[in-house]
């Protein structure tokens, strides 16, 4: 088997759980594995780049298998929809698709039968944030530490300001 791997080092950090999309890019190839189990001359490729719209990082799973039949790649990312017929659970894309979607991100599929197929998954950029103010209670919940306390402020409609502060 031939798997061909490109990663683009220059390309800006993106917000995920890694984990997660770890679990993602498994099942895309895992898919990709089952296709070209057959393949007299099975080949892989995984990419990463910056997607055309400048927005997103892609990362790319592209296989030279079986292929996806044209009438059924609308619904691949379906729950319980399988192109493997009994090998299959059809919950690796559905999983897959989730987590894209959960992250701001989507997967696409192109394929032809008997030629290949080939997934990109799309996650966005995310600018770096300016502090905002302290968490609020429900980020302070969710972090486990305190909010942070803050002076008490005067009725600011007339213009009073608390005594010592400037």
């Amino acid at each position: 088997m031939t798997v061909e791997r490109q990663f683009d080092v220059d390309l800006p950090a993106v917000m995920v759980d890694p984990d997660a999309i770890d679990n993602c890019v498994l099942n895309l190839l895992l898919n990709a594995l089952d296709a070209v189990a057959r393949h007299p001359d099975p080949r892989l490729a995984v990419r990463t780049e910056r997607a055309d719209d400048g927005c997103h990082v892609r990362i790319v799973v592209a296989d030279n298998g079986v292929g996806i039949p044209a009438q059924q790649l609308p619904g691949i990312f379906n729950a319980l929809t399988t192109t493997k017929g009994g090998r299959g659970t059809g919950l690796g894309l559905a999983v897959a698709m989730k987590i894209a979607l959960e992250h701001g991100g989507d997967i696409t599929a192109t394929s032809e039968e008997g030629r290949g197929s080939t997934f990109n998954l799309a996650l966005p950029i995310r600018p770096a944030r300016e502090p905002s103010g302290p968490p609020s209670r429900t980020q302070s919940e969710a972090t486990g530490l305190p909010a942070p306390s803050q002076p008490e402020r005067a009725d600011t409609a007339s213009g009073a300001e608390p005594e010592g502060e400037v």
